[in-house]
């Protein structure tokens, strides 16, 4: 025992001592008051006032072993069932409360939070970092959430939750844009990311390149297509640690305000209040909205938030007042950056040789007229995630045309493919028979007799 702890002891039996001289008894309060400022157990303060302190080694407290710990993270933070453990592995069982105070002192509330709940639970014990950009524009952070309201798809009586994918602005906190889809995929995160560096004023005032871009382990986040288009785009992708949402706060945050503010006020939100049999009950329980509903629900929600709502962080501001205020320049994005690169490349490098029937794609040959002048040339394709309607060609960085399948081309799309055929080669013909002519014209002194017979008089 410290100095300290056995200075306090000592006080607290002096006035116990002093206490049970003058009335004769301790009343049970001031025992209690005693054992919970010295963290003991009753009896233990009651023999101390009859026994007065040890010697120098002090109040004696028997730490908890590694079997004990063992036992207490496996019975999930219950002391009881701790104890039951170490009973049934034939070890010493503790008294349950000198067990519990042992735990309460040996292990710290984080690990106790964890062996409750695990590392979701202990997140909350733990010491945080705030990151702050330098200044608007440089970081984007990408989350989507699955919403806790059913809506009506449509072409189907069974209700769904759709899923809302966002791209935030850390610096401003404005929803640079927004994704809402029922099965969400590459293509939607792709489409996503082009509309937050696209500037759209009427819905953000966020846009531009940014330096950093945070995701998480999502299959869709991590595929090809998106960290592709963004590092082609100069872009640093930073993927965040499992269990670990505080890597990217402000998305999480911003998705807790979302729930709270929007959803909450929907119908058919299945966190409102519920009935006896458990199902939903009151204002939250109504017709559910159709998807197209719930997209303007969100979107004039979403420009709410942008324009119109103060937050808390940015001292009052609205985003789109902190987005102005901040002078930091924008690396704008231009309308061929952005259609070239958040799209996909196709499997491998992306390059096809183009042949006679076209580019070689997905198992098939895809077609466009523009392709005829670049036959035997290699091209960059393209596409959109999931979509092999049709795909892009690209040469030298710029986008050449739309190709699409032979048998999914229509009709004025085909005739425009043998026009352009039959009209390159009555060009090259017309080109070789002026080259014949401008042969003959070249060499006509030489071969006309008449010329032949005067040099020959000469």
């Amino acid at each position: 025992m410290s100095e300290l702890n056995r200075d306090l002891a000592s006080v607290w039996i002096d006035r116990l001592r002093d206490w049970k001289k003058r009335h004769g008894s301790i009343p049970d309060t001031l025992v209690t008051e005693a054992a919970e400022a010295l963290d003991r157990h009753l009896k233990s303060i009651r023999r101390l006032v009859r026994e007065g302190l040890p010697g120098k080694q002090g109040l004696r407290r028997k730490p908890l072993t590694k079997g004990e710990i063992s036992a207490y993270f496996r019975a999930y933070g219950d002391c009881a069932r701790a104890i039951e453990i170490i009973r049934d592995e034939g070890g010493d069982p503790p008294k349950i409360r000198r067990f519990q105070r042992a735990v309460k002192r040996d292990l710290d509330a984080m690990e106790r939070a964890h062996a409750r709940g695990g590392p979701r639970e202990a997140r909350g014990y733990r010491l945080y970092l705030e990151r702050n950009e330098k200044g608007r524009g440089l970081c984007l952070e990408a989350d989507h959430k699955v919403v806790d309201v059913l809506v009506a798809p449509p072409r189907n009586a069974a209700l769904i939750r759709p899923r809302v994918t966002v791209f935030l602005e850390t610096k401003t906190r404005a929803i640079a844009s927004v994704c809402i889809s029922l099965a969400p995929s590459e293509g939607e995160i792709l489409c996503a990311y082009a509309a937050a560096i696209e500037h759209n004023p009427d819905f953000s005032p966020a846009y531009g390149i940014p330096e950093f871009l945070r995701i998480d382990n999502g299959l869709d986040f991590l595929a090809g297509g998106v960290t592709g288009g963004a590092i082609s785009l100069g872009t640093q992708v930073f993927q965040t640690n499992s269990y670990s949402p505080n890597e990217k706060g402000k998305v999480e945050r911003f998705f807790g305000t979302f729930d709270r503010e929007c959803c909450s006020k929907m119908p058919c939100y299945l966190n409102g209040p519920r009935g006896k049999n458990g199902k939903l009950s009151g204002p939250a329980n109504g017709t559910p909205l159709t998807i197209e509903e719930f997209i303007s629900e969100v979107i004039d929600w979403c420009k709410a938030y942008n324009f119109d709502r103060p937050h808390s962080s940015l001292n009052g501001l609205t985003p789109a007042e902190a987005w102005d205020e901040d002078t930091h320049p924008i690396r704008k994005a231009s309308e061929e950056d952005v259609f070239r690169f958040t799209l996909k490349l196709v499997k491998g490098d992306g390059t096809r040789k183009v042949g006679t029937r076209g580019v070689r794609v997905f198992n098939r040959y895809y077609i466009a007229p523009e392709l005829e002048k670049y036959i035997g040339d290699k091209v960059e394709v393209r596409s959109l995630p999931h979509d092999e309607r049709k795909v892009e060609v690209f040469v030298d960085g710029k986008h050449l045309c739309t190709a699409q399948p032979h048998n999914l081309m229509s009709g004025r799309r085909r005739d425009e493919v043998i026009d352009n055929r039959q009209k390159r080669a009555r060009t090259a013909g017309s080109r070789a028979a002026k080259a014949t002519k401008d042969s003959r014209r070249r060499y006509r002194g030489r071969t006309d007799k008449g010329c032949a017979r005067r040099d020959n008089g000469r």
